[in-house]
C-alpha cells in the first residue's frame, strides 16, 4: 500500500500545519478551523463515478483527507466562508486510478428574516494517477430556512461545468434542482433528511447527454455507549438516469438505476480526535454490461479537528 506521505499530498499537509499553529500575513485574527484524516479503505469494484472507467476488480487503498477553512465575515446578517480541501487515494495495486482532488471553495450567506440566501462557488482541480484529469467548476444559488424549530427546509440550484483533459466528449455542463428538508431532535444534534434531486446534463460527445432524478434519506443519530457519545449516520439514495444518445457499445441508448447504502460511526477519542469507520454498498443496474455490478466499500479514517 502507498504511504500516506506521498509527495503529491504534501500541499495539503503544508496548509494543514499552516492551519494548526503558523501565522497568515493580514489575517491573524480571522477564525481558521480545519483538519487531517488518514485511512484506509477495500473497494470491490474500483471506478471513478464522474466518468466511464471502471475497472472491474476490486483494490485496497490509502486515504488521506486535509482542509483549512476561513470565516471572512461574521456579522448577524452576512457571512463569508473561504476554503481550500484535499483528498488523496493511493491504491495498493491499481496504481493508475490513484486521484488527487484539490478544491478551492467560497460560500456567501445572507439572513433576511427567517430566511437565508446562499452562493456557494467551488473550483476543483482532479489528477489521475498524477497528471491533470479535470477540471470542475460549481455555482449554486440556495435559500434555506426554519420552518419551525425543529423543521429546517433548502432549496437549491447548481451549475457545473466539466473540462476533461484526456477525453472532451465527456466535456459537460450541467444542471440541478434540489430540495432537502431536515427534522431535528435531540435539542438539533440528530436529525431525519430526506431529499429530492433532478439533473440535466448536456455533454459534448451526444451519447453521454441524460436526465436523472434521485431521492434520498439521511440520518445522524446521537449514541452513548459505556457514557461515550457517538454519532451515528445511516444514509440510503435511489436513482435514475437516462441517456437521450445511443450508446455505440449496445447501439441503444443507455438506461441505469442506482440503489446506494451507508452506514458510518463517528467515535471520539480525544476532544478533537476522531475514529470513523464506514461501510458503502451500491446495486447499480445498467443495459451496458460494464456498469452493471454491485460494489461494497469499507473504509476506517482517523481524523484530527483543529
Amino acid at each position: 500500500m502507498h504511504a500516506v506521505t506521498n509527495r503529491r499530498a504534501l500541499p495539503a499537509l503544508a496548509l494543514f500545519l499552516l492551519g494548526a499553529g503558523l501565522p497568515l500575513s493580514g489575517a491573524a485574527a480571522l477564525p481558521v478551523s480545519g483538519g487531517l484524516a488518514l485511512g484506509a479503505e477495500y473497494d470491490s469494484n474500483v471506478s471513478i463515478d464522474e466518468t466511464d472507467i471502471n475497472a472491474r476488480k476490486g483494490d485496497a487503498a490509502a486515504l488521506v483527507t486535509a482542509n483549512i477553512d476561513i470565516r471572512a465575515v461574521d456579522s448577524k446578517s452576512v457571512t463569508l466562508n473561504l476554503g481550500y480541501s484535499y483528498d488523496g487515494t493511493f491504491r495498493q495495486d491499481i496504481k493508475e486510478y490513484d486521484l488527487d482532488i484539490h478544491q478551492g471553495s467560497a460560500s456567501l450567506a445572507l439572513k433576511r428574516g427567517k430566511a437565508t440566501f446562499g452562493m456557494d462557488y467551488r473550483f476543483a482541480h482532479v489528477r489521475l494517477d498524477g497528471d491533470s484529469f479535470l477540471n470542475l467548476q460549481v455555482a449554486s444559488p440556495s435559500v434555506s430556512a426554519f420552518l419551525t424549530d425543529r423543521l429546517y427546509v433548502r432549496a437549491g440550484y447548481t451549475y457545473m461545468k466539466k473540462a476533461y483533459r484526456t477525453s472532451t466528449a465527456l466535456d459537460a455542463r450541467t444542471q440541478y434542482l434540489g430540495l432537502d428538508a431536515y427534522r431535528f431532535f435531540a435539542r438539533r444534534k440528530g436529525y431525519v433528511a430526506l431529499g429530492l434531486r433532478h439533473d440535466d446534463e448536456n455533454a459534448t460527445g451526444p451519447e453521454y447527454d441524460y436526465r436523472a432524478w434521485q431521492a434520498s434519506a439521511r440520518a445522524l443519530v446521537p449514541l452513548r455507549l459505556a457514557k461515550a457519545p457517538m454519532k451515528l449516520r445511516l444514509s440510503y439514495s435511489y436513482g435514475e438516469r437516462n441517456y437521450s444518445g445511443i450508446t455505440p457499445s449496445i447501439n441503444a441508448e443507455r438506461r441505469e438505476k442506482r440503489s446506494t447504502y451507508g452506514v458510518g460511526l463517528d467515535v471520539p477519542i480525544t476532544r478533537r480526535l476522531t475514529f470513523k469507520p464506514a461501510f458503502r454498498y451500491i446495486d447499480r443496474k445498467s443495459n451496458v454490461p460494464l456498469f452493471d455490478y454491485r460494489e461494497h466499500r469499507v473504509s476506517a479514517m482517523l481524523q484530527y479537528k483543529l
